[in-house]
């Protein structure tokens, strides 16, 4: 199927999208906490964000690989830049602490794949 690659790629960028929907409220773990009490459901939960972040950066990636060029020179006059949101995503997964550039990150992912602002 010709467009098998394009419909990978789009359920990716789907995937990214729901994932910083869904972990927008784990971004950082506040330090006046104890942040090394593996109970805590926070601190869980930043893991667990890091954890798909960087996975989906990965899935992200390959399936930039995949796309055709006429279909990557198209994302590219859009203004959609699928490698470097990848690049930021990887980034996100390093961030645990507040001031860690999480939102920033996350405003440059959406900006490069040209989605709706999460926060």
């Amino acid at each position: 199927m010709p467009f098998a690659p394009i419909i990978r790629y789009r359920e990716r960028k789907r995937e990214a999208h729901v994932d910083l929907i869904y972990y927008a409220n784990a971004i950082s773990i506040d330090p006046s906490t104890n942040s090394e009490d593996v109970n805590d459901p926070l601190r869980r939960r930043v893991l667990e964000r890091m954890d798909t972040n960087r996975k989906r950066s990965a899935e992200l990636a390959a399936a930039c690989r995949e796309l055709p060029g006429w279909y990557r020179r198209w994302l590219a006059y859009r203004g959609e830049n699928p490698e470097r949101a990848a690049m930021e995503l990887i980034g996100l997964s390093n961030t645990s602490m507040p001031g860690g550039g999480g939102i920033e990150r996350i405003g440059s992912i959406t900006e490069a794949l040209r989605l709706p602002r999460v926060v």
